[in-house]
């Protein structure tokens, strides 16, 4: 179930951006999808096998924060394509879900701190790949990313590093 959700929900974030009107003090379409893709492939992924190698019996990995930074995101993306970020997020995710298929019961249990958080599992982390897929979607949506790289409505720079509750 949640592979399937993890591929849809990158895609209802791939049809955002191909429909989110550009702002010109906001992130370009194509870098949000882009600053997700990075994430996948430079945040999840290796946070889910430090979580698999690095936790021994009741000694859990703890992750601070988590971000990809968002200036150099900025930097590499702003003028990339929607259809070619859009490729690579959807590379990414599928490269993702696939790693996650071939997880054991006993990986799937593995364990970390995530600072804000608490304890989590890699069933856990997966619902905030989920919920940070959401965000960034409500971010095309809604209001956009602005040009620094903070969210609209008034959270500050630290909270950018921090998983949703």
């Amino acid at each position: 179930m949640l592979y399937v959700e993890l591929v849809m929900s990158i895609d209802r974030l791939i049809e955002a951006a191909r429909t989110a009107a550009p702002k010109p003090d906001r992130w370009p379409a194509a870098a949000v999808l882009a600053h997700v893709a990075d994430t996948d492939d430079q945040v999840w992924w290796p946070r889910i096998a430090r979580m698999i190698t690095d936790s021994p019996g009741d000694v859990p990995v703890t992750f601070g924060p988590w971000e990809p930074d968002p200036a150099d995101v900025l930097r590499r993306h702003r003028d990339a394509a929607v259809d070619d970020a859009a490729a690579r997020a959807m590379a990414n995710r599928v490269a993702l879900v696939t790693r996650l298929r071939d997880l054991s019961d006993v990986q799937w249990s593995s364990t970390a701190v995530q600072e804000g958080v608490g304890q989590i599992d890699v069933e856990t982390m997966v619902y905030l790949v989920l919920a940070y897929d959401e965000q960034q979607r409500a971010a095309l949506v809604l209001e956009g990313l602005s040009a620094d790289g903070l969210q609209q409505g008034g959270e500050g720079a630290d909270d950018r590093d921090r998983f949703l509750p």
